[in-house]
C-alpha cells in the first residue's frame, strides 16, 4: 500500500461544532454556549491511499466549488475518469451528492452513510432517481469500522470531531504527529507473510508532540517514538532508540525490544515495556525516571484491557500470545515512571487523605 494523503478541501457548512479538542477561547465560548461564538465545523477532506482513487469525508454542500478548485480531484482524461471512488455522508444534505455528479456526468461511484441518512437521501425527489449504476448505496452503523477504496477503513463515531483512522500497509515518518483526540491504528496488510513484531510498520518520531487521543500499532516503531507526548495513550510492539523522549504527559506500552536512551528527559506520563529478555534497564536513561514492577490489581487490569483493545483493533499475534499467558509475561512488564512526578501524584494523593479525616472529625 501506498502513502496515505489528505487533501484538506475547506470547512465543512451549516450547523456544525466547535472543535471539540481545542481550548481556544472561541471555542470555549461555543461549547458554553455564548452567542458571541459561532460555532465551527469540521474540515471536509479528500482520502487516498494510492494518490489515485479518493473517498471524500464529511462533504460540504460546497463540494462542487471545493472540487473545482482542487485539480487533483477533477477528471483526468476526461469526463468519465474521475478519481473520486466514494463519498461519506454524516448527514441528509442532497446537494453533497448532486453537486458531485455535475461533475462526474453521472459516472458511478459509492455513497457511504447510515441508514437514516441513506433514506431521506432516497426521499428526495434528485437523488431517488438515481439508479444503482450511477449511485451504489452502503449502509455503515456508528462505531462499526468500514472497508473504503484503496484498502482504507473508516469508523463513524458520535462524538462532534472525533476521528477514526484504520490503515493496513505502513506509514511514513511523523505518523500520527500532533494527535490531539480520536483514534487511529496501524497494521501491515492481511495478506503480508512477515512477522509485523519483526519489522518497522510506522517510521521515526512518531506522535510528536500528541496531546491527546489513541493510537495502537502491530509492529516496530523508528527512532524517537513518542517524543514530547503530552496526553495521548499508545500501543505499539517495538521502539527504536530515544523512545518516549521529553515525554510530560500520556501513556506509552511497548510490548516488545526499545532501542538505547529510553525516557531521556522524560518528566510526565507513564511508560509501560515488556522486557522479556531483562536487558531494559541498559536501555534506559535513568536521569529523570526509575523502574517499578506492576503490583497493584488496579493498574494490571488497565494494561490488561489496553492489550486486548490492542488485539482486538490489529488483530495483533503479540497482544494473543500476552493474553494467552497473562502471568507469565504481566511479571515481565516494567513501569516507567519519572521520580519528581511520581513525588507530586503521590502528594496529592496524601492531600486528599488529609481533607477526607479532616471532612470526618
Amino acid at each position: 500500500m501506498g502513502r496515505l494523503t489528505a487533501i484538506v478541501l475547506g470547512a465543512a457548512a451549516g450547523g456544525g461544532f466547535p472543535q471539540w479538542n481545542c481550548r481556544c477561547p472561541v471555542c470555549r465560548l461555543a461549547w458554553e454556549g455564548d452567542a458571541r461564538a459561532k460555532p465551527r465545523t469540521q474540515a471536509s477532506l479528500a482520502l487516498s491511499a494510492d494518490g489515485e482513487r479518493w473517498t471524500l469525508l464529511n462533504a460540504s454542500p460546497d463540494l462542487r466549488v471545493q472540487l473545482l478548485a482542487t485539480p487533483a480531484l477533477q477528471p483526468h482524461a476526461g469526463p468519465r475518469d474521475s478519481p473520486i471512488a466514494a463519498v461519506v455522508l454524516t448527514g441528509a444534505e442532497v446537494d453533497q451528492v448532486t453537486g458531485l455528479l455535475t461533475l462526474r456526468e453521472r459516472e458511478g461511484f459509492t455513497v457511504f452513510a447510515t441508514a437514516e441518512t441513506i433514506a431521506a437521501l432516497s426521499a428526495n425527489p434528485i437523488f431517488g432517481v438515481l439508479t444503482a449504476d450511477v449511485v451504489t448505496r452502503e449502509v455503515i452503523a456508528l462505531g462499526v469500522p468500514f472497508a473504503l477504496p484503496g484498502g482504507l477503513q473508516a469508523e463513524l463515531f458520535t462524538v462532534p470531531g472525533k476521528v477514526a483512522l484504520y490503515l493496513e500497509g505502513d506509514a511514513n515518518d511523523y505518523c500520527g504527529k500532533g494527535l490531539s483526540g480520536g483514534f487511529m491504528a496501524v497494521r501491515p496488510p492481511r495478506a503480508a507473510s512477515f512477522k509485523a513484531e519483526e519489522n518497522i510498520v510506522i517510521g521515526n518520531v512518531a506522535l510528536y508532540g500528541a496531546t491527546g487521543g489513541e493510537a495502537f500499532f502491530r509492529g516496530i516503531a523508528g527512532e524517537r517514538f513518542a517524543v514530547r507526548n503530552s496526553g495521548a495513550t499508545a500501543v505499539v510492539e517495538g521502539v527504536g532508540d530515544h523512545g518516549c523522549e521529553y515525554m510530560t504527559r500520556g501513556l506509552v506500552l511497548v510490548l516488545g525490544p526499545t532501542g538505547r536512551n529510553f525516557a531521556a528527559g522524560m518528566s510526565g506520563g507513564v511508560a509501560y515495556v515488556l522486557d522479556s529478555d531483562g536487558s531494559f534497564p541498559g536501555k534506559c536513561n535513568m536521569g529523570m525516571v526509575e523502574l517499578h514492577k506492576l503490583d497493584d490489581p488496579a493498574e494490571i487490569k488497565e494494561i490488561h484491557t489496553l492489550i486486548s483493545r490492542h488485539h482486538q483493533y490489529t488483530e495483533s499475534a503479540v497482544a494473543r500470545r500476552i493474553l494467552d499467558h497473562w502471568d507469565d509475561h504481566v511479571a515481565k512488564l516494567v513501569k516507567v515512571m519519572p521520580t519528581e512526578y511520581r513525588r507530586i501524584l503521590a502528594g496529592q494523593l496524601d492531600m486528599k487523605s488529609d481533607m477526607a479525616k479532616l471532612a470526618a472529625v
